[in-house]
């Protein structure tokens, strides 16, 4: 017997109703009913009636949801108390991002923490990669997210993902419509980039990839949030450059293109002396899921 046997059997003891059931478990009808047929068999009791019209609880089926019940609190309780033990429903993390990163990687690996860490209280501050740096190491910030360079003394590192680089193009650009393109074919366009002073070392990844393709962007407008920089792109002022990673947000009127360039990195950052043991868990939930996220 285990532990998604009493939770199926339980729900369905709520419900009396197989499908209404199934739904509240996210599965079909069919493997509920299989499974309930087992936990029965692995008794040798029967704990529902069953017919066409209704489904009911036997008298042993009372019996047992009454002390199922009282172990599946003994289990969340005992989860709880684990949870507390490994700073899992208490304490807090302070993570520092700039946009970019904040994009590609915090946006798909923050609800997974929430949900595996629910008690935490957890902050994001946005910071250019010199500020994380002098933040870690004076505790202010517990992990961060930067795009190099950056001063790494008495830091950790690692590289979380490489992410590639798009083109957005007005939806009229006669490249719009391309699976991929070569960057140097953009050599003669007017360029809408972010603000470099909004994210430096972003900013000079995007340039250093027109100059390895030959040739300097002629930059006639940048905007602090990329939201402002897609408007300008769909009012027909100029094409843009961003990571792969904004091509998750729809944009009416303006395309995404994917360019053969180097990619941008992300680089994880933290202190290997760091005592708070939420930012161990979550230095290794996101090592985790590198592979994934630079996989999407």
């Amino acid at each position: 017997m285990e532990l998604r046997h009493l939770r199926y059997f339980v729900t369905l003891a709520e419900e009396l109703n197989f499908t209404r059931a199934a739904k509240r478990l996210n599965m079909a009808q069919p493997p509920l009913s299989q499974q309930i047929q087992q936990l029965e068999r692995e008794l040798g009791v029967q704990l529902f009636k069953r017919s066409n019209r209704r489904v009911e609880l036997t008298y042993a089926g009372q019996v047992f949801q009454v002390e199922v019940r009282s172990a599946m609190e003994q289990v969340e309780r005992a989860v709880r108390a684990v949870r507390r033990a490994d700073g899992r429903d208490c304490g807090h993390l302070t993570v520092g991002a700039g946009v970019m990163p904040i994009q590609s990687v915090l946006t798909r690996v923050v609800p997974l923490f929430r949900k595996e860490f629910p008690g935490v209280d957890f902050r994001l501050r946005e910071l250019v990669p010199q500020d994380q740096s002098h933040m870690l190491r004076d505790g202010s910030i517990d992990v961060g997210f930067v795009i190099p360079p950056f001063d790494q003394a008495e830091l950790s590192t690692e590289l979380v993902l490489t992410d590639g680089i798009v083109a957005w193009l007005p939806g009229s650009h006669e490249l719009a419509k391309k699976h991929s393109l070569e960057l140097k074919a953009l050599e003669n366009e007017r360029f809408v980039l972010p603000d470099r002073n909004w994210a430096p070392t972003y900013f000079d990844h995007l340039i250093m990839a027109c100059r390895e393709a030959g040739f300097s962007p002629n930059i006639v407008h940048t905007g602090n949030e990329f939201q402002t920089v897609i408007t300008l792109i769909g009012a027909g002022l100029g094409v843009g450059l961003a990571a792969a990673s904004t091509r998750t947000i729809p944009v009416e009127g303006v395309h995404s293109v994917p360019v053969h360039s180097a990619g941008i990195p992300v680089w994880m950052a933290w202190r290997a002396d760091n005592k708070n043991p939420v930012a161990a868990g979550f230095v290794e939930m996101v090592r985790s899921h590198a592979r994934k996220l630079s996989h999407t």
